[in-house]
């Protein structure tokens, strides 16, 4: 199913951008 994979990734995605989102506070 091509909905589920996009969906996985977009999931992924939103993990990765509030993990970066965390460092950059510690960082500033």
């Amino acid at each position: 199913f091509p909905n589920l994979r996009f969906v996985r990734v977009n999931t992924l995605k939103m993990d990765v951008d509030a993990a970066v989102s965390e460092l950059e506070k510690e960082y500033k």
